[in-house]
């Protein structure tokens, strides 16, 4: 393994990244879990609190982590 292959992502791909490790996708490649984030951008991109919350529940139920919230907090200021 090149010690120096994940140096290629940025912050914002970092925040993706450990949005869907906490999600219970941790053993996956790097790849994989950026793709997994990315496609969950369209959930935090909302003007309330309320909207963020009506759109999340659903995914909350699956997780793994209860640090998940952060990740999505973390993933939404990135993004707004």
């Amino acid at each position: 393994m090149n010690i120096h292959s994940n140096a290629q992502f940025s912050g914002f791909e970092w925040i993706l990244i450990d949005l869907a490790s906490r999600y219970g996708h941790d053993k996956l490649p790097f790849e994989d879990r950026l793709s997994f984030g990315s496609e969950l951008i369209h959930l935090f991109k909302v003007d309330t609190l309320e909207k963020l919350k009506e759109n999340i529940a659903p995914w909350l139920k699956e997780a793994d982590e209860p640090e998940i919230i952060q990740a999505i907090r973390e993933a939404q200021y990135a993004i707004n």
